[in-house]
């Protein structure tokens, strides 16, 4: 996983000092860094901070960002802050496609979002061709038993909107986006794909687009089996959360307020 050239090593230590699993030591009496461990994450900090360009972590990639040069990756604090407070869940779209440079920068977004321990076990499932079908047979599996179980915790007016939507033609679940983006993960907890959807969000407004959490989906997709079929969810996964996305039909003039942060201080 990890290949160091000792020609190229000269036994400065910051690889050994940031590795956080104690993968990495320096090997006496050469004076070099070597893999002397039980456990690498491949979380890639020895590359990144070896002055030698003496360390390789195999097995991954940089393709998405060809021409990426650290000291030009700053975002002022300012403005960043006034883009993030602007964003608002778009739930009214045009149908205008969106093109597939775009789906593959808000991709590798979520790609390149922290994970726990490195795991990198976020999967990401891209729904537009057959997306009219999926949406359909998921607003209108929202009866029943399965809408008894649903509202108590989701409003029942809201799922029940979403199901006489799709009866009559229309879409009260994806709101009539062209593209929606499931993440799923082999963990349940889903905190690793929250972090990349987040992440995915914010690319995606800085492309233009509109994007609505959807919460309601997921829990579709993990406990219907012919909609999990449908869209492509493996049997050994869950769907924590998905995004629907893009152009809006709507402009907005002001941010959203929000209540003023509930802090502790120790």
């Amino acid at each position: 996983m990890i290949h160091i050239d000792s020609e190229l090593c000269v036994g400065c230590g910051l690889c050994v000092m940031d590795c956080v699993t104690g993968y990495l030591s320096i090997k006496e009496p050469e004076h070099k860094a070597a893999a002397t461990g039980q456990r690498c994450m491949a979380c890639g900090h020895c590359e990144a901070i070896c002055p030698r360009q003496a360390i390789e972590v195999r097995g991954g990639s940089y393709e998405a960002f060809e021409n990426f040069e650290l000291e030009n990756a700053y975002a002022d604090p300012e403005e960043l802050a006034a883009f993030m407070a602007n964003r608002r869940s778009v739930r009214n779209f045009s149908n205008e496609p969106i093109e597939q440079k775009k789906i593959d920068m808000i991709i590798n977004a979520g790609r390149f979002s922290p994970t726990g321990c490195n795991n990198q076990t976020i999967g990401y499932i891209i729904m537009k061709d057959r997306l009219d079908d999926i949406r359909k047979r998921a607003a209108l599996a929202v009866e029943g038993e399965l809408l008894e179980e649903m509202s108590r915790s989701i409003n029942r007016a809201t799922l029940e909107r979403i199901h006489d939507a799709a009866a009559a033609g229309g879409d009260r679940l994806f709101f009539g986006a062209p593209l929606v983006i499931a993440l799923t993960d082999v963990k349940d907890n889903g905190v690793d794909a929250g972090i990349a959807a987040s992440r995915m969000e914010l690319m995606a407004n800085a492309l233009g687009l509109g994007v609505c959490f959807n919460g309601i989906f997921p829990i579709l997709a993990n406990n219907v089996p012919a909609i999990r079929e449908l869209c492509g969810l493996p049997s050994n996964r869950k769907m924590p959360v998905s995004l629907v996305v893009g152009y809006p039909a709507v402009g907005y003039m002001r941010p959203a307020k929000r209540k003023r942060a509930n802090t502790t201080v120790m």
